[in-house]
């Protein structure tokens, strides 16, 4: 009895040995995953990302390997300085950005749909030297069928420009327009051509009526006339007929030109006289003026002044002279 006692109690002893060992076993491995895990843990807040990682490897398959958001945390400042690029980028770009606004009105002439009335020049144009001689070649009461088409042939052959002081016809709008697209310049010389009527000491509205009714019939072909004759010239009226009616005038924009030289083509005769004595009655006029105003016609019944134009023109470049329309004068 006495031995089996003895025997139970060294088995008891012996198993809380076994079992005093295994809980200092179980211990001692339960300090090394803490000492681990408090390792990892030190690490992760670290701010370089590649220790952290190194670690990670070495603390076995107990402990998860430790994620990438650290790298992309050192990551971070690089998008901050991207920003910081474009922005100082930008204020290198802007005087381009800003010069190009204010090119724009000076390319871009700012040109007005409705045209104005040149103001009215106190020289002559400046492409000419100061002791140019120049002939404005000024034609009246056109158009007409017949004769108009054959001078606008002839001035185009020689370069030359001239000025149409013309009277409203029906059924010429071509001719009208053929005369602005060609460079020439189309003119005012009344609605009516009534002297009677446009001269009336007593009556001054007519006058400025009937400009109006020329001028707005001009405008309807898409040309802003400037300038003005007086039917039959300001020649032999006085001045209390002809300033009250210049002032009208010279409010709306217009200059008015009489002629110093004409070819005289209202005369009647034979065609090869006629001719003779159209051309004569230019040159032979001239008197060697720098500036001549010639006076011609272009009606119907006016063949004469289409044969005289081109030798007529022949004649004053020999003597020197250049053309131009009266708009430049």
């Amino acid at each position: 009895m006495t031995f089996v006692l003895a025997a139970n109690v060294k088995k008891i002893c012996l198993l809380c040995m076994i079992i005093i060992t295994v809980l200092i076993s179980v211990s001692c491995l339960l300090n090394t995953g803490l000492g681990s895990q408090q390792q990892v843990l030190s690490y992760e807040i670290s701010p370089t990302a590649e220790p952290a990682i190194t670690l990670n490897t070495k603390a076995g398959p107990d402990v998860p390997p430790l994620p990438k958001p650290i790298a992309a945390l050192t990551s971070t400042p690089t998008p901050t300085t991207e920003p910081e690029a474009s922005t100082s980028a930008e204020p290198t770009a802007a005087p381009t950005t800003t010069t190009k606004p204010e090119a724009l009105p000076s390319v871009e002439p700012t040109a007005d749909p409705t045209p104005t009335p040149r103001p009215r020049p106190t020289i002559m144009s400046d492409s000419y030297a100061s002791g140019a001689k120049i002939a404005y070649i000024t034609i009246d009461d056109g158009p007409s069928r017949n004769n108009t088409p054959q001078i606008l042939d002839i001035l185009h052959e020689h370069n030359i420009k001239a000025t149409f002081f013309v009277l409203p016809h029906t059924n010429m709008d071509d001719i009208y327009r053929r005369i602005i697209n060609e460079g020439h310049e189309l003119a005012n010389h009344s609605y009516s051509h009534k002297f009677s009527d446009l001269y009336d000491p007593d009556d001054i509205t007519f006058f400025e009526e009937d400009l109006n009714l020329a001028h707005d019939f001009i405008v309807n072909l898409g040309h802003i006339p400037t300038l003005y004759r007086f039917p039959g010239g300001t020649g032999g009226r006085g001045d209390d007929i002809i300033n009250p009616r210049v002032d009208i005038l010279e409010a709306l924009g217009y200059r008015h030109f009489d002629w110093n030289v004409s070819t005289g083509d209202t005369d009647t005769g034979p065609t090869g006289q006629i001719v003779e004595t159209l051309v004569n009655n230019v040159i032979l006029n001239t008197r060697n003026q720098r500036r001549l105003i010639i006076l011609m016609h272009d009606t119907a019944d006016k063949p004469t002044t289409v044969l005289a134009l081109p030798i007529i023109i022949n004649e004053l470049k020999a003597m020197g002279y250049e053309f131009d329309s009266l708009n430049n004068y």
